[in-house]
């Protein structure tokens, strides 16, 4: 013959079970998804890192604090400073250093104001077939600008690359059985 139990004695020994399971559960659980979490940020700081030594690492300055940088007018303050101080000594060298130091002409003035070129020499430059701008064809400016100087520039009749600014290069032609060859 089987036992009898009261009613709701099975019921509360198997919630005091589930009950315990489940906590059980939810302990693992907590467990699972903080070793996630961890395991999450590992990889972000694992990739910030990883991007740090990518390259040079650029560091921001404040501005005015970046110690590569020139301060202008601290500088500038300095050098009246110095040119003060001369002045006592020696004013004429003073006032040229001054004069050359902080004149606001540019080479470029000073050599358009002597007026040597004719404004007749000066050409515009027509533009190519990519388009009107310098920009738009550099190969094609860069010939134009050479090969259109002004004739009073020239040093007997040639154009000096140094004195425009280009840069010059020696070719050397070798004949080669039948065809010429640069190197």
């Amino acid at each position: 013959m089987l036992a009898e139990f009261p009613r709701g004695a099975l019921d509360k020994e198997l919630s005091h079970t589930d009950m315990h399971q489940s906590m059980k559960q939810s302990q693992m659980m907590n467990e699972a998804e903080s070793v996630f979490d961890v395991n999450k940020k590992n990889l972000m700081v694992f990739e910030e890192y990883k991007k740090g030594e990518e390259g040079i690492d650029y560091v921001k300055y404040a501005p005015g604090q970046d110690p590569s940088e020139i301060n202008n007018k601290k500088l500038a303050s300095e050098i009246k400073q110095k040119l003060k101080t001369l002045s006592i000594e020696e004013p004429e060298l003073a006032g040229e250093l001054s004069s050359r130091i902080f004149s606001t002409d540019s080479v470029l003035d000073k050599e358009l104001a002597k007026g040597e070129i004719p404004i007749e020499e000066v050409k515009v430059y027509p533009g190519s077939i990519k388009g009107p701008e310098p920009e738009d064809d550099p190969t094609s400016y860069s010939k134009w600008f050479y090969d259109n100087q002004p004739k009073s520039t020239l040093v007997k009749g040639v154009v000096v690359p140094e004195a425009i600014g280009a840069k010059s290069k020696l070719l050397k032609m070798v004949q080669d059985g039948t065809a010429l060859n640069e190197f």
